[in-house]
């Protein structure tokens, strides 16, 4: 609850750009759940793609700072704060500030009589940005998708 309250104090700090960043992380972030709900996920992913990579005005962000503002949306709405609509918004947000990011969705069984888990994550240069979770080691990625800032 703490942490809650410091992430939620510390949004209402924002100034300037990052104000900006983070409302267009918002709505971005709605749009993608939006586009889950009514469509089928071959058809958000189509979507996804699409996306063109407007550019962010010189955006001085990070983009740790970028998938923070992502991660930060999800507080006060419980559908947002799932691990695919968090990726795909990251996705589409940090493309378009100029970051090349991998997008990975995976599957993992911790045990036989478990059923399969599934997990999506952002992913630059290696690092997780978005979606890090205990043993990610153990996700057998079944699909990838690279973007890049054109």
């Amino acid at each position: 609850m703490k942490k809650s309250l410091k992430r939620i104090r510390t949004v209402f700090a924002l100034k300037g750009e990052e104000r900006s960043l983070f409302r267009q992380a918002f709505f971005l972030l709605i749009r993608v759940r939006l586009h889950m709900i009514f469509f089928s996920f071959p058809r958000v992913l189509d979507w996804v793609r699409r996306q063109s990579p407007q550019p962010c005005e010189t955006v001085q962000s990070s983009p740790e700072r970028l998938a923070w503002m992502i991660d930060s949306t999800g507080i006060a709405f419980p559908g947002l704060l799932k691990c695919l609509p968090r990726a795909l918004a990251g996705f589409i947000l940090l493309r378009r500030c100029g970051w090349d990011v991998t997008l990975k969705i995976g599957t993992r069984r911790r045990r036989p009589e478990l059923p399969v888990e599934a997990h999506a994550w952002l992913e630059r240069d290696g690092e997780i940005l978005i979606g890090k979770l205990y043993g990610m080691e153990k996700f057998a990625v079944f699909e990838s998708f690279e973007g890049r800032f054109l």
